[in-house]
Parts: C-alpha cells; structure tokens; sequence
C-alpha cells in the first residue's frame, strides 16, 4: 500500500470527519452534496480521494458552502480549518508560531457582519494583518452610544499602534434596505438602525430623485460610512494619534456585485489629501 504525505494525511484525517459527521445522520439527497462529489455507500466514500491529488476531498471539505447541505455546513467547516491548517503549514510554516507569539496589525478594518464582506478574504491578506470590528450596517456611534467600537479604538489605536483606520460599506447593506424601508424590525434592531434612519431623514429629498432602489441603497451606505468617519475623527484617541504618529482615517466602499474597494473622499488619508479634504 502507498503511504501518505502529511498533506494527504491530513486531507484524509478532514474527510473523515466529515464522513464522521454523515454517518451520524442518514446521507443527505445527492442534490444537496457538492458536484461531482464521491458518492456515499454504507458510510463509506467509494472513489479514492486521492488518486487525483485529493481533488474530491477538496471539493468536498473546500467547496462552495451553499453546496453544502445545512445539516452538515459546520462539520464541513471543521473539515476545511483542517484543510486550511494543513496548507498554511506546508506554505507559510513560520506563521502560525509567529502569531502565537503575539499580533501586530496595522490595520484596523470596521465593517459589517453581512457574511459577503469578509476582510481578510477580499483585502487578501493573512491572519495577524488586520484587527477587526465588525457589527450590523458598519456603525459607529458617539461615546456611551456604542461602547463596543469605543473599546476597540482604544485597543486597536491605542495599545496595538494600527496606522490605519478603515470604515467601510459596502453595496447591497440589509441594514440600509431597512431604513429605507422604514418598517418595524423590532428591538434592538430599530434602535441600532436609527442612525441610519436619521440619514434617510436628513437626505429624503436627494433619495427620492433616484429611481433605481440599489442605487438609493449604496448613497446610503455611502452617507452612513461618511457619518461614521466624522465620528472617527471625533474620537480622542484617534486625534491622538493623528497628532503624534499620522494615523490614518479612511473611508471606503466594497461592491459586493464586483469584487472591488473603492476609497472615498473623507477620512484624512491619502484620498483625502488629494482632494484637499484633510
């Protein structure tokens, strides 16, 4: 019998677990499992996954979670951290010890929790690079208001020394579909959103000239970014910073539709300065 790398190995030990987590539940209908994925007989997994480089492990434990019964979506997760971990470790083996041994990130990135606006997937950077918050709609709020991204600026600015501030929207925002809609979501959702009621409020006229409603959503989530710059500016930590070291505030906008991250004129970065807005 052939024996196995350590990669193979480990791919083999993540398909295990995920043949773990089917075993104990009836297999799901084949139309809920990944395309082209081995097929499942008594438990057992009938093609080799790795007679062709593990490909059907990947396709199963890497694959396109919406293909991926929900059932199993978080044994599947469990499979791909495997995976993940088994690749960081052949590619970048000095990584994980250095993270271990402590972070320093230059970047603090506040964002939303829409599950399509993931930092570190779309600024492709590695684990250790960004410090991040991240709640519904990007808010941040004055002081008490919004303790949560107080305590993060405080950390983040403060003790870990990030150069850069970046507060970004991003197009398609449920939270900005929601003020526009104005409808009741129930508490605490109506009262974290009223801030961005209150733009709805304060742009009425401007909102109600554009006809097409995904546009209407993205000048949204651009005026609530910009509101939430003033709010950074305005905080005493950061104009610490700013005055001692440069830190640098950004604004920014991530189309989810295409993939690309705009910079937007406010904050006091390089944008900015360009359009002589610092």
């Amino acid at each position: 019998m052939k024996s196995l790398g350590a990669g193979a190995a480990t791919s083999l030990s993540a398909l295990l677990l995920l043949a773990r987590a089917v075993s104990a539940h009836p297999p799901p209908p084949s139309h809920l499992l990944p395309r082209d994925a081995p097929q499942l007989v008594n438990d057992t997994y009938l093609a080799d996954p790795f007679h062709d480089g593990s490909d059907h492990t990947k396709e199963i434990c890497l694959g396109p979670a919406a293909n991926i019964s929900p059932d199993y979506a978080f044994h599947a997760a469990l499979a791909r951290n495997k995976l993940w971990r088994s690749q960081v470790e052949s590619t970048n083996p000095t990584l994980l010890p250095s993270l271990a041994a402590g972070q320093k990130p230059q970047l603090l990135w506040i964002g939303c929790s829409d599950s399509r606006v993931p930092e570190t997937t779309i600024l492709g950077v590695q684990p250790g690079d960004v410090f991040v918050h991240r709640n519904i709609a990007n808010n941040v709020l004055h002081g008490a208001a919004d303790a949560s991204s107080a305590a993060v600026l405080a950390y983040a600015v403060g003790a870990l020394g990030v150069q850069h501030v970046v507060l970004a929207g991003h197009t398609n925002c449920g939270g900005a579909a929601a003020a526009l809609a104005g409808k009741p979501l129930g508490e605490p959702l109506d009262a974290w959103l009223r801030p961005i009621a209150d733009v709805v409020r304060e742009k009425r006229a401007e909102l109600d000239a554009v006809p097409d409603q995904g546009e209407k959503t993205k000048r949204l989530a651009v005026w609530n970014v910009e509101k939430g710059v003033k709010v950074l500016l305005a905080n005493e930590v950061v104009q610490d910073a700013i005055i001692g070291r440069g830190l640098q505030v950004h604004g920014v906008l991530y189309d989810v539709g295409k993939g690309t991250l705009e910079e937007l004129d406010f904050g006091n970065g390089e944008a900015d300065k360009a359009h002589g807005k610092a």
